[in-house]
């Protein structure tokens, strides 16, 4: 699915991958504070950014093992057994427009196991 374009043809400046990237985000021109909105926006889209939106802190709510970020034990299982609990203490993922899957492919632990039906189904058509 392509991105929401511009209707003067100018190209997009932020990041698009994976099957969450076709979102672009704006910064109005009736922004109160449109610098503050960029350093945010130039957060989540850093590789430390999007780690820590997608996993959380290293050593904390995951940890790297073999360049692969695995989601610490108490994590994990909040994640699977109690999705009210990680919505609440973990918050993991919820930047969505930020959330690109470039980082999420990193884990293992990333997505519940019923979307990763999805993922090996797509593996036999490529």
């Amino acid at each position: 699915m392509d991105a929401i374009t511009s209707t003067e043809g100018r190209k997009p400046v932020l990041n698009q991958s994976g099957i969450s990237g076709w979102m672009i985000n704006y910064i109005t021109k009736d922004s109160k504070d449109p610098a503050t909105a960029m350093q945010v926006f130039t957060y989540l889209q850093s590789k430390y950014g999007n780690m820590v939106a997608n996993y959380g802190v290293e050593g904390e709510t995951y940890n790297m093992k073999n360049g692969q970020a695995i989601l610490t034990e108490a994590t994990r299982k909040a994640q699977q057994t109690d999705p009210g609990k990680f919505a609440t203490d973990y918050r993991l993922g919820e930047f969505i427009q930020f959330g690109h899957d470039k980082y999420k492919a990193l884990s293992p632990d990333a997505y519940q196991d019923s979307v990763k039906t999805v993922f090996d189904w797509g593996k036999k058509i490529t």
